[in-house]
């Protein structure tokens, strides 16, 4: 497997040390603190601007004539570089009050303005060390190490016996074992180059608890989208769940850790912050409802989840139905997980009918969870709000559709697929209203490479508009297991494998365009990779 740096960075499952090619150049980063900044530590400057790039996802090499550095992880948050007749330079990125000092036997970067404090010890070789210190920080620091013979650097952060350093050989060998443990259960059959890239990609954007983050958490990206989201996780969670049962619900776990008293769930979170201004669909009683009909929960489970989830459900229903008629509000496009949706070009807040079909269906599932844990008076109150939630939502129906409401319950004149999404429903919906989504999204919205998120005949339609069009991993797979579940068979296979022929000849995409299947934004993304994951093992044969 060679992996293509200007798509994918190299790291390892639990590292927040990645290496990213940008603008030509080749960075060591750490992504701790989330996404509003790179996250730059050095560039790596080799002496000849002319060099290959090669990397196989657990060894990256710098090649140059007859010269050769070699870089690999010999621990999660720790990187050994090897080299030969391969003159190097480290540049670092210092900001604000940011400096490099030499200690005992090794260099020490504290980055204040990054919050973390990097280790450098050059083993071999020749270094010349240039602090440039200005009296409050140092202005473009640089280890240069000009040796022609050989040399070898280890990077690391927190602690190090450096007494007992591991061979570089055995270092790459390891990391290897463990992807190789990691991806044992993954089936994708002809899917191959697809399979591995998503394969890779998932199992490389695993980040190690630490700050807020109380368990293991899956990023959605470590290149640019370094957080994870509070409904990109259930999309991990479902795929994993048959791999890695206690990842796969740690997902979960890392939102409800976070979960104010008033049952509000953060929209985004990593090891440094968390956003409590804007929330996520609540998505994730349709991912548990799945989970326990397939019987893929133990009991002790949802006992632990169902508290919280119940706090989760009150929160909507206090905080998001101003008007108290149980159709309940979006106050942004955040709020709805797609951000810059047709539906809200216009004004906010707005009722909308996917959101209704979220909440009933997580009232359903609470309702099963609190039966199962013999809580009958509050599974008979979340059965009555289930039952009611969706009849509102089917009196949103009119005029053979699903209707958006403002706050004066005027109706949302839009194109966006958003007014489908309670197809998810499924067979709890009259058959005429499936039968209605189901010609409008084969006539309006699909497309040779998935599911376009609006209308093609839409005057609004932007293939890279993100959510004005774009295809959507999650979209897809809402949509297509639907149609699965309510027997449209034919066009929920052709839907999947649609996806899967377009991912598998591009990368994991953020988006991809509904017209050429070009892949658009960050292309190595998680929940692009689950989604691709659970497609090809279903046609795996």
């Amino acid at each position: 497997m060679q992996i293509n740096l200007d798509k994918i960075p190299f790291s390892r499952a639990g590292s927040y040390f990645v290496f990213s090619r940008y603008e030509g150049n080749l960075y060591l980063r750490h992504i701790s603190g989330g996404d509003e900044d790179f996250g730059e530590i050095l560039q790596l400057v080799p002496q000849n601007d002319e060099y290959d790039l090669i990397c196989d996802g657990f060894e990256m090499n710098i090649k140059d004539n007859d010269s050769l550095c070699r870089i690999c992880f010999d621990e999660v948050n720790s990187i050994r570089i090897k080299g030969f007749n391969f003159p190097l330079k480290l540049k670092f990125i210092a900001k604000g009050y940011d400096y490099i000092i030499k200690r005992n036997g090794y260099y020490e970067f504290n980055s204040s303005s990054k919050g973390i404090v990097i280790k450098i010890k050059i083993i071999c070789g020749n270094e010349v060390f240039n602090q440039n210190w200005t009296g409050l920080n140092c202005k473009s620091p640089e280890i240069i190490i000009d040796s022609y013979e050989n040399f070898e650097i280890k990077i690391w952060e927190g602690s190090c016996n450096l007494n007992n350093i591991e061979d570089f050989e055995s270092a790459v060998d390891n990391t290897k074992k463990e992807y190789e443990r990691f991806v044992s259960s993954f089936r994708y059959g002809k899917y191959h180059r697809g399979g591995e890239i998503a394969s890779y990609i998932l199992w490389n954007n695993i980040i190690s608890h630490r700050g807020f983050l109380k368990y293991d958490a899956i990023y959605m990206s470590k290149n640019y989208m370094t957080n994870i989201w509070s409904w990109d996780n259930c999309f991990n969670t479902i795929f994993l769940i048959d791999k890695h049962y206690d990842l796969a619900l740690d997902q979960i776990r890392i939102f409800f850790e976070l979960q104010s008293e008033d049952g509000h769930i953060p929209d985004f979170a990593n090891d440094r912050f968390y956003c409590s201004n804007f929330c996520k669909p609540p998505i994730l009683g349709y991912i548990l409802n799945k989970l326990m009909k397939k019987n893929k929960l133990k009991y002790d489970d949802i006992r632990e989840f169902y508290m919280p989830l119940k706090k989760w459900t009150l929160w909507w229903m206090n905080n998001r139905d101003d008007d108290k008629d149980l159709i309940f509000q979006y106050n942004h496009g955040n709020e709805s997980g797609w951000d810059n949706s047709t539906i809200f070009k216009d004004n906010i807040p707005i009722e909308t009918p996917d959101l209704n079909a979220y909440i009933a269906i997580q009232c359903e599932c609470l309702y099963k969870m609190a039966s199962l844990l013999e809580k009958q008076q509050e599974a008979d109150f979340w059965y009555k709000m289930y039952k009611k939630i969706l009849a509102k939502t089917i009196n949103m129906w009119e005029d053979n559709k699903f209707h958006a409401l403002d706050e004066n319950h005027n109706k949302v004149i839009t194109d966006s697929l958003q007014l489908l999404m309670p197809i998810i429903l499924e067979n709890r919906l009259p058959k005429n209203m499936l039968n209605a989504m189901a010609d409008n999204i084969k006539n309006n919205f699909i497309t040779d490479f998935g599911i376009s998120t609006e209308s093609l005949k839409s005057k609004e339609f932007n293939e890279d508009g993100y959510w004005k069009g774009a295809v959507w991993a999650p979209v897809v797979y809402l949509i297509a297991e639907a149609f699965k579940e309510t027997d449209y068979l034919e066009i929920s296979k052709k839907i999947k494998i649609s996806f899967l022929n377009m991912a598998n000849e591009s990368y994991m995409e953020e988006n991809f365009s509904p017209i050429t299947g070009k892949g658009q934004r960050d292309s190595g993304f998680a929940w692009t990779s689950s989604v691709f994951l659970l497609f090809a093992e279903e046609f795996e044969a």
